[in-house]
């Protein structure tokens, strides 16, 4: 049998090269840097007044009424001097109020007046009308114009479409 042979011990104090010690001098610039200014920053929020625009007299801002909508039955017109030319469209009128839409739907008369002004004006547009660049858009400024006239003091905030085929 083969005799066990021994591993030389080799003292690790003696081969380690002396550790370098870190300098604690960026810490403490970093430290003496940030503090200060997070001190200043609590101070500053703390000790601040009340907002600016509450100092010059500011109007408070009132929070918004919920918007209505009314929707107007679909439309289906012939268009303007074309011979079997037609627009199918469905329109939402915003108002700015839920108790506007409210009070409109309960005046029939009022809702006739509006699909009526709404009527006049799409058998009018033409084809080429609604096909030009900002032909739709151009076509939803004059209903609004229109059912605002109807509506009086009731403001209209906008008109959307939400179906538009012409053919």
């Amino acid at each position: 049998m083969s005799e066990p042979t021994a591993t030389p011990v080799v003292e690790t104090s003696a081969i380690a090269a002396p550790q370098e010690k870190r300098s604690k001098k960026p810490w403490l610039l970093f430290a003496a840097g940030t503090v200060p200014l997070l001190l200043g920053g609590v101070v500053f929020f703390a000790t601040r007044g009340p907002s600016a625009d509450a100092e010059h007299g500011a109007p408070e801002r009132k929070p918004k009424e919920k918007p209505g909508v009314l929707a107007i039955e679909p439309f289906v017109v012939n268009l303007g001097s074309e011979q079997g030319r037609f627009l199918k469209c469905s329109v939402r009128v915003a108002l700015a109020s839920a108790e506007t839409t409210e009070k409109i739907q309960g005046e029939p008369l009022t809702l006739l007046r509006i699909q009526d002004a709404m009527l006049s004006v799409l058998s009018t547009s033409t084809v080429q009308d609604l096909a030009a660049t900002g032909g739709k858009e151009a076509l939803r400024r004059s209903l609004m114009k229109h059912v605002q006239e109807v509506l009086g003091e009731n403001p209209v905030e906008d008109i959307y479409f939400t179906e538009f085929l012409f053919q």
